[in-house]
């Protein structure tokens, strides 16, 4: 009896030990995961899925880029340069969206940096982006660089649409 009772408390024991420990790595995981999922948040491209014309996409990449570029640049003149296409013939990389994206870019940094105070330094302050068209996404990467010298880039991802393809293969002759 004695050997019986013995062996269930064992048995009893190395199972509940068994259920804890796995309990503690499940939950260690899922703290992990979520941690994990926080840093990806925060590295991952912004994503723009919804947008009823290309006007409203333009306004929406323009406005996200301004956000995360409002406290960069001095109260002097930003420079923004074309959007280029990546991966297109070299002498036809400037296109009909190129031109819009720059075009409405430089209005909104140039109107948002003279709100900020001098930041003191000798650079020009430029701001260019290139695109190209992956697996059914527009990639955007825009890139900048202030007064001081500090440079910053942004990244954001837009779902393709018929007339967004097309104005990224309207070309621009120069």
């Amino acid at each position: 009896m004695s050997f019986s009772v013995t062996w269930r408390k064992s048995v009893l024991f190395t199972v509940l030990t068994f259920f804890v420990v796995a309990a503690q790595n499940g939950f260690a995981g899922q703290e992990e995961t979520a941690r994990d999922a926080d840093v990806q948040e925060h590295l991952s491209p912004s994503v723009i899925n919804t947008y009823t014309s290309l006007t409203h996409l333009v306004h929406m990449i323009c406005a996200e880029a301004s956000s995360q570029f409002y406290d960069f640049y001095a109260p002097e003149a930003v420079y923004v340069r074309p959007f280029t296409a990546i991966g297109e013939f070299p002498n036809q990389n400037i296109t009909l969206l190129g031109i819009t994206l720059a075009d409405q870019m430089t209005a909104r940094i140039n109107s948002d940096s003279l709100e900020k105070p001098d930041l003191g330094g000798n650079y020009d302050q430029w701001l260019q982006g290139v695109y190209q068209e992956i697996d059914g996404y527009l990639r955007v990467h825009i890139s900048g660089i202030n007064m001081r010298g500090e440079r910053r880039s942004y990244v954001v991802n837009v779902e393709m649409s018929e007339s967004l393809y097309r104005a990224m293969h309207t070309y621009i002759e120069s």
